[in-house]
């Protein structure tokens, strides 16, 4: 599981090494770049090097009420603040904010 504490305001970037653990082999770097952006929290994989992918991650975001997410452009399934779904370029979250009814 990955954890993203969203920024009160502008961005953060934390980064990630994958390996088999054993000093040897393949290796892959991974960046995260996490933006609020107005209602929005948007969140950047880049990765770089060999060492393969996992089939699926969990993201729970914290500091943030999302109500809905978008993984590479499309919805993905969002249970209270977490999605689960294949490794991603770009994930972001909508905030959820007051509605207003007619009066």
């Amino acid at each position: 599981s990955l954890h993203g504490y969203a920024p009160r305001w502008g961005s953060a970037e934390s980064f990630w090494f994958a390996d088999e653990g054993d000093g040897y082999g393949e290796t892959r770097r991974n960046r995260f770049h996490v933006a609020r952006e107005g209602s929005t929290l948007r969140v950047v994989w880049e990765t770089k090097g060999e060492y393969p992918l996992p089939e699926a991650v969990s993201v729970q975001v914290h500091g943030f009420d999302a109500a809905a997410a978008w993984a590479d452009g499309g919805p993905v399934g969002l249970s209270g603040n977490r999605v689960q779904m294949k490794p991603f370029r770009e994930l972001r979250f909508e905030e959820r904010g007051l509605v207003i009814g007619n009066w």
